[in-house]
């Protein structure tokens, strides 16, 4: 009777695996835990939930911020469009990112990756050749003059260079961010996706680490008020 069991139960496991897709498959695993060390992010260790939260509100606020530049610093009616554009949806990604990992919802992430991963390819151009481009007056026809010693530009070798090097560092500073918030969010994405294929699976998630602790101490605490209820009745 328990041999026929077992093989019932290999055998609706064999079933659920082969209903599975090649991209489930790949973050299938037999003894999903939630509070497994791989799910935890640097620096303080914290849950990759936690974390992928803190980083969409952070882009949210990068969104924001690309918003107020366009309307109030840029004057070039295309860049201003340009800058409100990005500004707009990024904003929106973010809040679906945000709802994805609250919902656990590993397709919202998708608009996310794709939008966050272009802006870091053209981080470079926007800011360290669009920006002064269109903000200041023939910059760099200036610059080519000026570096290459030419002729006296329009703007002095100092100006240039502050303009030069603030671009670059913008620039370098914008992809190792984006780089940053991408990489988070696609461990993320792939926490949903292997939580949503272990309850496919029909195995029983464990709380994370810092809920499972929150409910523990809880617990503990109802205990004692119990305890010391029936010791003074």
């Amino acid at each position: 009777m328990e041999e026929a069991s077992k093989n019932g139960r290999h055998q609706q496991q064999n079933k659920n695996e082969q209903q599975l897709t090649a991209s489930e498959l790949r973050h299938y695993e037999a003894d999903f835990d939630e509070s497994d060390p791989k799910w935890k992010c640097w620096p303080e260790r914290k849950h990759v939930q936690k974390v992928a939260s803190h980083a969409s509100v952070a882009t949210i606020v990068l969104a924001v911020l690309l918003l107020l530049l366009a309307l109030l610093l840029l004057r070039p009616l295309f860049l201003r469009l340009s800058f409100v554009g990005l500004g707009v949806v990024l904003f929106a990604v973010s809040a679906m990112a945000f709802s994805a990992n609250l919902a656990q919802n590993d397709f919202l992430f998708v608009p996310y990756l794709f939008v966050v991963w272009l802006l870091t390819i053209l981080s470079f151009a926007l800011f360290f050749f669009l920006v002064p481009m269109f903000s200041v007056p023939d910059f760099w026809q200036n610059w080519v003059l000026v570096a290459f010693g030419i002729a006296q530009g329009r703007h002095s070798l100092s100006v240039v260079r502050l303009i030069t090097v603030l671009g670059a560092a913008v620039s370098f500073a914008s992809i190792c961010l984006l780089t940053l918030f991408n990489f988070i969010m696609l461990r993320a994405r792939n926490f949903a996706i292997a939580k949503r294929v272990a309850i496919k699976k029909g195995y029983k998630t464990h709380p994370t680490g810092e809920n499972g602790e929150r409910k523990r101490r809880k617990d503990e605490t109802r205990r004692v008020r119990v305890m010391e209820m029936e010791t003074s009745a």
